[in-house]
């Protein structure tokens, strides 16, 4: 198979270019960040923006067995792929979200993969701007299939762990972990939200390129086959660890009125928010990794493996001890994790 990934130098993309690789494909990445010392040779690596249209048209002379655009965040760029890259492609695959749900007006969780076409979508200035973008993005994909018949298939993630998130945003509860002081937990962490491994997240894009006969014109959302309130993923965590790790269930409310900012909880989230994968389940008969197994490697890559930065949002840590002392002054109280016993504890961060 004669593969292109848009992207693929990084996180879940680079993880497929490096399966497909490994099972005799010919593989292109096309990124800002080619060419990448860590990309084996047998990986072809072509320099260019996703958003110029020069660069872009250079894709354009060869025929690839499919496209897997993994950094297409708006209609104007999926109207430059199928222009370019997309007019010889056997098949393309379009990496989106499940934020699109929230650009449209009532939304539910469980989403499923129709909801958004059933319902009203909201004014640009009103909706979240990630998943408006990647929307609009769906909508002209699916326009151009339904039309003409282009080989279109979109894949929603919620979201991604692994090794290579840029985003650090796993890291940055396993961070505060492991130095020893309370972890605040926005709400208790009482909602639900679905999460990918990224290489399960790889090995989805790679099950819709081998199966494109169920998959070519259809929306499928991935994830983890049991959805996770931040309480229990915490908790998954700290056990993993094999320290007791004190938790501040600590009100949003009272946080933001601290000017505490919830981004710092990355994975908080005020309601439910989980993508039904069911479709994927019966159709693509898609099971995910067991977590536990894939959540002990990932702890393990950033603390065995990992030098980089720390992140971002570590660096408010000082003021969210502050802010944890006035608390627990005022009467809060901490709460252990992993709460009860876990059965497997380990001992990453001992």
């Amino acid at each position: 198979m004669k593969l292109l990934i848009l992207g693929g130098t990084r996180f879940f993309g680079r993880e497929l270019a490096l399966r497909r690789a490994a099972a005799g494909d010919q593989v292109t990445v096309f990124s800002r960040r080619c060419p990448c010392e860590d990309l084996p040779r047998a990986i072809r690596q072509i320099p260019g923006d996703r958003k110029s249209a020069s660069d872009m048209a250079a894709l354009s002379g060869e025929r690839w067995d499919a496209v897997v655009d993994n950094i297409c965040f708006s209609e104007e760029d999926v109207l430059l792929g199928m222009e370019t890259a997309g007019l010889r492609a056997g098949l393309w695959i379009m990496v989106s979200t499940g934020d699109v749900h929230l650009a449209v007006k009532g939304a539910k969780s469980p989403f499923t993969e129709d909801q958004c076409a059933r319902l009203t979508e909201l004014p640009q200035d009103q909706a979240d701007p990630y998943g408006f973008g990647k929307l609009r993005a769906e909508k002209a994909l699916l326009s151009k299939f339904r039309g003409e018949g282009f080989p279109a298939v979109i894949a929603r993630f919620p979201i991604v762990i692994g090794p290579r998130d840029p985003k650090l945003r796993a890291y940055s509860y396993w961070l505060r972990m492991a130095d020893g002081h309370p972890v605040i937990v926005p709400d208790g962490g009482a909602a639900y939200r679905r999460y990918i491994w990224s290489s399960d997240a790889a090995r989805a894009l790679e099950t819709l390129m081998l199966f494109p006969e169920k998959s070519v014109g259809e929306t499928f959302h991935f994830g983890e086959s049991a959805p996770l309130a931040l309480s229990e993923w915490l908790d998954i965590s700290a056990a993993l660890s094999g320290v007791v790790v004190q938790a501040a269930d600590i009100s949003s409310e009272y946080l933001s009125a601290a000017g505490y900012d919830l981004a710092c909880s990355p994975y908080w989230t005020a309601r439910d928010y989980v993508l039904g994968i069911s479709k994927a389940e019966n159709v693509l008969g898609w099971r995910s990794t067991p977590i536990r197994q894939w959540m002990e490697d990932a702890m393990s890559c950033y603390f065995e493996d990992y030098d980089g930065p720390k992140p971002g949002n570590y660096a408010c840590r000082a003021k969210e001890l502050e802010l944890i002392s006035r608390w627990l002054s005022e009467g809060g109280r901490l709460r252990p994790m992993p709460l009860g016993s876990l059965p497997e504890s380990g001992g990453l961060l001992k």
